[in-house]
């Protein structure tokens, strides 16, 4: 199964960041005797930033704000949700379309989709993704 938000994440350019997460506290202070932390492979874990709902209204104004961009479109129904948006592509409108169960999801879909079309500007998305 794909993981869309982190497919996002590299497509936006967001490198990954450390955090630690060990198993018990006696793991953590034996790492911090031993290696200080900066060399345990076994307390560090390796993500990506949150993706939060602050950085989706932030990306969704993001995607409004494109000059090609007539329309944008978010449906909820039983089966999930369906984000769409219509662009003005070479003097006709395309629309592009994503659903999933989980509305994150269908964002995510959607904007990796812009991306790959080049309708948003990915350094600015790297921005918006990092920040928080």
């Amino acid at each position: 199964m794909t993981n869309h938000i982190e497919e996002l994440m590299k497509a936006a350019g967001v490198k990954k960041r450390g955090t630690i997460d060990c198993c018990s506290i006696q793991e953590y202070f034996e790492c911090l005797d031993r290696y200080n932390c900066a060399n345990c492979n076994k307390c560090r874990s390796i993500e990506y930033p949150a993706f939060t709902p602050a950085k989706q209204l932030e990306l969704m104004k993001l995607i409004v704000d494109i000059k090609e961009v007539e329309c944008f479109y978010i449906q909820a129904n039983k089966n999930g949700y369906k984000i769409s948006c219509l662009i003005e592509t070479t003097n006709f409108p395309a629309a592009v379309i994503a659903t999933d169960p989980v509305i994150d999801i269908a964002l995510a879909k959607l904007l990796i989709k812009l991306l790959k079309k080049c309708e948003l500007d990915k350094s600015e998305v790297k921005r918006i993704l990092k920040d928080g």
